[in-house]
C-alpha cells in the first residue's frame, strides 16, 4: 500500500480513498531556534519524517496511509525571545490538534 500525502493528491483521489480504512497522520512541529547551524523548521523536518516511517510500516501491513499537511506551530515561548521562532497559545495548539483530524475523520469530502 503507498502512502499519500494529503496536498499531493487531487479531489478526485482523495474522494476515492477508502475511508473504512485509511489512517490520516498529522505530522506536528514547531517553527524555533535550535542554534546557529540548524534550520528554523528543524521540528517539522523530523515530524514529517516520522510520520512517513510511520506510515510506511502500516502501510507494509496493508493499512492504506495518508499524511496530512504538518502543523508547523506550536507553543515555544521559552524561545519565544529568538528571531524566528513563531509561538502561539497552547490552547490553540491543542484544538488544531484535535479539530484537524477531527474534521478530516468526521468530514465524507476531507479524507
Amino acid at each position: 500500500m503507498p502512502v499519500h500525502e494529503l496536498a499531493q493528491l487531487t479531489w478526485e483521489e482523495v474522494r476515492d480513498l477508502d475511508r473504512e480504512k485509511t489512517v490520516a497522520i498529522l505530522p506536528v512541529g514547531a517553527v524555533e531556534a535550535h542554534g546557529p547551524h540548524l534550520p528554523l523548521e528543524t521540528d517539522v523536518v523530523i515530524a514529517k519524517a516520522m510520520a512517513r516511517a510511520g506510515g510506511e510500516k502500516l502501510a507494509a501491513r496493508g493499512h492504506p496511509v495518508v499524511l496530512l499537511p504538518a502543523l508547523p506551530y506550536t507553543a515555544a515561548r521559552f524561545a519565544a525571545a529568538t528571531p524566528g521562532t513563531i509561538t502561539i497559545p497552547a490552547g490553540t495548539v491543542t484544538g488544531e490538534m484535535v479539530m484537524v483530524p477531527g474534521e478530516a475523520a468526521a468530514n465524507p469530502a476531507a479524507v
